[in-house]
């Protein structure tokens, strides 16, 4: 290769790149914005026997947008049930009588937690009947093979990196708790 032509190599791919940039200017594109935050239709809710677990569940409404937790282990129902809820939550459902969905049962099963970043995408959305109207976001995290912690938010894609450390924390808080 000549000297020369290395350089002209170069020149040429930077020419390109720079038509590529001007070319996406000239569309206007943009990043993607973030989500809006809505307004959650449903009552304040704080259910529950157990003090510890629900001082927890309290903890984890401060997290991002969270709005709605719910501590549900199968068999007994609803354990602690904070912030919003849904008027309209199966009584069947709350005193444990009805099977959880899919996605509760298979964060249980698989022991990982599920992540619903837009529940107005997700046809589950029917599983969450006891989360209020308009929940935009649902993490359903497993705390040992028949419980679960489900946390509505307010915001589709909500949790960074960092609010999935805090809800790992807390809820091992709350695991501690139900031993």
């Amino acid at each position: 290769m000549v000297v020369g032509q290395g350089r002209a190599d170069l020149l040429a791919v930077g020419a390109a790149a720079v038509l590529v940039l001007l070319e996406v200017a000239a569309r206007g594109v943009t990043l993607a914005r973030e989500a809006d935050v809505v307004e959650l239709d449903g009552v304040e809710v704080n259910e529950g026997d157990d003090k510890e677990v629900a001082r927890w569940a309290e903890m984890l409404l401060g997290i991002a947008q969270v709005r709605s937790v719910v501590v549900w282990r199968d068999g007994e129902g609803v354990l602690v049930r904070k912030g919003k809820g849904s008027e309209a939550s199966s009584e069947a459902w709350m005193r444990g009588d009805r099977e959880q969905g899919t996605v509760v049962d298979i964060a249980l099963r698989t022991g990982r937690r599920a992540y619903l970043a837009d529940l107005a995408m997700a046809p589950a959305r029917v599983e969450f009947e006891f989360l209020p109207a308009r929940t935009q976001a649902v993490v359903v995290w497993p705390v040992d093979p028949r419980t679960a912690v489900i946390l509505g938010t307010n915001r589709a894609r909500c949790f960074q990196g960092v609010d999935f450390g805090w809800l790992q924390a807390i809820i091992d808080q709350i695991q501690s708790s139900l031993r």
